[in-house]
């Protein structure tokens, strides 16, 4: 294992370098124009862009996407053989089964928003919402999940659409961050916005397990941090859709 994260390590090593001489940033938005020539007295500050009800949103929504994303890869794997009893292979099998789900609802998701878009809806309607109503129906899917844990398999396929359908923030909304604001601040806006929305990664796993450590039976902490980050799915969801 470990040579593989040194492989993995040295790899991302040799990445930075090549990108440090050959990265930078493109003039797709502005044909004929370098970077630096571009409308850079129209700059806004970005005091003022953080400030933007459409970035609080994709805010918002991307760190209810980080939470249970970061759920599933810490301690989803240990409520699987805690609560549905399996051993290391079938719960092996059953993670990467809802990896898998993934990949379909992303592109589902992807597709509806760019008929839309064909179809001349506003993106307000065509990316904001569906994505808003995505991380909230994966709020609903988990909240299902708990309710029915005595079918197992149906439960465990509402859990993989709860953990499926928030991804879609992840490729609509820099999408939408790239509507409002200047080509010229565009990565370091989607750099603050990564910033804070990460944080879902560094906090959710303290809290859950502090809820574990506090309940009397392991299984009612993992139902209770569950029913947190569903529920902040389905605010996070509402909220998006304001």
């Amino acid at each position: 294992m470990e040579k593989y994260i040194l492989c993995l390590s040295f790899i991302e090593i040799i990445w930075l370098i090549l990108w440090l001489y050959i990265g930078k940033e493109g003039n797709l938005d502005h044909p004929g124009m370098e970077v630096k020539t571009q409308i850079k007295d129209s700059c806004v500050s970005y005091k003022a862009l953080i400030l933007k009800h459409s970035v609080h949103g994709i805010i918002f929504l991307s760190f209810a996407a980080y939470w249970i994303f970061t759920m599933l890869l810490t301690w989803f794997p240990a409520y699987l053989q805690k609560g549905f009893v399996m051993n290391i292979f079938a719960m092996s099998c059953w993670m990467a089964a809802i990896v898998l789900i993934v990949v379909p609802i992303s592109f589902i998701g992807s597709s509806i928003s760019q008929y839309f878009l064909n179809r001349s809806y506003s993106s307000r309607y065509s990316r904001a919402a569906l994505v808003s109503l995505f991380v909230f129906l994966g709020g609903v899917s988990v909240f299902l999940a708990l309710e029915i844990e005595q079918n197992y398999i149906f439960s465990l396929f509402l859990f993989a659409l709860g953990f499926a359908f928030p991804n879609l923030v992840f490729s609509l909304g820099p999408t939408i961050i790239a509507e409002i604001v200047l080509v010229q601040q565009r990565g370091a806006l989607l750099a603050i916005v990564h910033s804070i929305a990460t944080i879902a990664g560094i906090i959710a796993p303290l809290i859950t397990g502090w809820l574990i450590d506090q309940s009397m039976n392991p299984v009612d902490g993992f139902v209770l941090s569950f029913q947190l980050f569903a529920g902040l799915l389905c605010l996070a969801g509402l909220m998006g859709g304001l």
